[in-house]
């Protein structure tokens, strides 16, 4: 799961790091970016599944940020951190995932963290199948709907492609 972390206080950003890093899970492999401004992380080409992201910060508001990064994959996932309650309704106009209010716990930036993790378990799940030329993984949500002839499953997705194998739809 790649995460970015993009905070002005580099204190609270490698806090954040190692609460990530402690969080007791052996099936999620992490990549962690830290970012120490916004322009940094806007000019970052990765595309991050979770953005943890202070909302004050000097040149570039968090809000301003999470509108970049949105632009460059609308999925991204983005738990905003602050000690300024009032930012929130903001946050949450954006489809934030999240917003925490500094100063926070473990247990409470975990909860938070797990409920991200499942978050993005359900949407990377996909559907495999082979054919002779080809194997395939498609993420599910890239799945408009399965057309069954006999033993054969044409799967058909969202940029009008078309995948065929064979067996059982319940498999």
């Amino acid at each position: 799961m790649k995460i970015g972390i993009c905070d002005d206080d580099k204190q609270m950003m490698t806090l954040i790091e190692q609460m990530i890093l402690a969080f007791p899970s052996d099936k999620v492999d992490w990549h962690i970016e830290c970012f120490d401004s916004g322009r940094a992380i806007v000019a970052s080409e990765t595309i991050f599944d979770l953005v943890i992201l202070d909302v004050q910060m000097p040149e570039m508001d968090g809000i301003e940020v999470a509108k970049h990064l949105q632009e460059k994959d609308w999925q991204t996932m983005i738990m905003f951190v602050s000690s300024h309650a009032g930012y929130n309704r903001m946050g949450y106009r954006l489809g934030a995932f999240q917003f925490l209010i500094k100063p926070f716990d473990q247990e409470t930036f975990h909860e938070e963290l797990q409920r991200a993790v499942e978050h993005y378990e359900q949407n990377h799940r996909t559907f495999k199948g082979a054919n002779k030329d080809t194997v395939f993984a498609l993420p599910l949500g890239d799945i408009v709907y399965f057309k069954v002839e006999g033993r054969q499953i044409i799967v058909h997705t969202q940029d009008g492609g078309t995948h065929q194998t064979y067996g059982r739809i319940n498999q």
